[in-house]
C-alpha cells in the first residue's frame, strides 16, 4: 500500500516529520513520534533495511547522549533528557527518509519533483544519484571482499587503526566512481541530452484520493504544528515537558558511583 503511494504524498510526509522533530525538544514528543512510525515500516516491508539504518546510527546516538550528558550547559538542568530527545529526533528523520526512498522508484522521484516545479536537471540529477547508491553499496561490499580475501583485517585494530585500513577500500571505490561518472556522461553526449527539452514519460505519476487526503492531512498537521508553536498561546499537557529525574541522569550517576568508590577506598585504608 505505501509503495504504490504518489511520490508527492511521501514528499510531504518525510517534510512534515522533518519539521515537527524540529519544532520541539521534548523528549516524550519525539519518542512518540518515532514510534508511530514502526507500523508503517512493518506494512512497508522495508524491516531489515529500517534496522540496519538504525544499528549503523547506534555510535552517532551514543556520542549525542553522552556528549549532552557531560558537557556543561547553561540554563539546562535535565542535559541527559536533551540528549535522548535529540536521539530520537534523528531516529525519527532517518525513519520517515527511509520510507521516502526504499518505497520510491527514481523515476517517479523525478518525475514528482518536476510536477511539483523543480527544473528537469534538479530531478534528473537528484534521482540518478539515487539510483546509484545501491549500485555504488554493492561495489564497496565486492571491493571489501576482494581486499578480505588478500589478508586485509578490517576490523580488527582501535578505532584509529580500523580508520586508516578504510583507505584500500576508499581509493578504489573513488576511482569506480569517477570511471562510472564518466561513462554516464560518455553516454548522455552520445544520445545528445539536453535538459531544456520537454519530456513525456511512459507512465505518469497521478495523484488519486487517497493520496489527496493523505497529503491534506499531512499539511494539516503541520500548519497546526506551525500555528501553535509560533502563533497561538497554547498550555501543553504536563506529559510533554516530562524528563528523565535527576538522580538518574546520567551525570548525577556516575558522581554517585565515584563517591561511593571513593568511601569503600577510605573505609578499606582504615
Amino acid at each position: 500500500m505505501i509503495h504504490s503511494l504518489d511520490p508527492r504524498t511521501k514528499i510531504a510526509y518525510a517534510l512534515t516529520v522533518l519539521i515537527l522533530a524540529l519544532l520541539t525538544t521534548n523528549l516524550l514528543p519525539l519518542f512518540i513520534l518515532f514510534v508511530v512510525q514502526i507500523p508503517l515500516v512493518r506494512i512497508a516491508r522495508i524491516w531489515g533495511k529500517w534496522k540496519q539504518t538504525i544499528k549503523g546510527l547506534t555510535l552517532l546516538v551514543v556520542i549525542v547522549i553522552v556528549l549532552n550528558s557531560f558537557l556543561p550547559q547553561q540554563a539546562n538542568p535535565h542535559p541527559m533528557s536533551t540528549g535522548i530527545a535529540i536521539a530520537f529526533r534523528i531516529y525519527a528523520n532517518f525513519t520517515a527518509f527511509n520510507l521516502l526512498f526504499q518505497t520510491i522508484d527514481p523515476d517517479d522521484l523525478a518525475q514528482a519533483f518536476q510536477k511539483l516545479g523543480a527544473p528537469y536537471s534538479f530531478a534528473w540529477t537528484l534521482s540518478t544519484a539515487y539510483r546509484f547508491v545501491p549500485i555504488l553499496a554493492g561495489e564497496t561490499q565486492t571491493i571489501r571482499e576482494a581486499q578480505l580475501s588478500r589478508g586485509l583485517q578490517i576490523d580488527k585494530g582501535n578505532f584509529l587503526t580500523r580508520l586508516k585500513k578504510t583507505l584500500p577500500l576508499l581509493i578504489p571505490l573513488f576511482a569506480s566512481t569517477l570511471r562510472r561518472a564518466q561513462e554516464l556522461a560518455e553516454a548522455m553526449e552520445a544520445r545528445a541530452w539536453n535538459p531544456e527539452m520537454k519530456r513525456t514519460y511512459f507512465y505518469e505519476v497521478v495523484m488519486s484520493r487517497v493520496d489527496i487526503v493523505l497529503t491534506g492531512v499531512s499539511l494539516l498537521i503541520l500548519t497546526l504544528a506551525l500555528l501553535f508553536n509560533g502563533f497561538v498561546p497554547i498550555t501543553p499537557p504536563n506529559w510533554w515537558n516530562w524528563t528523565i529525574p535527576p538522580q538518574f541522569e546520567l551525570k548525577h550517576l556516575l558522581d554517585s558511583f565515584l563517591e561511593r568508590l571513593h568511601q569503600l577506598r577510605f573505609a578499606l585504608g582504615n
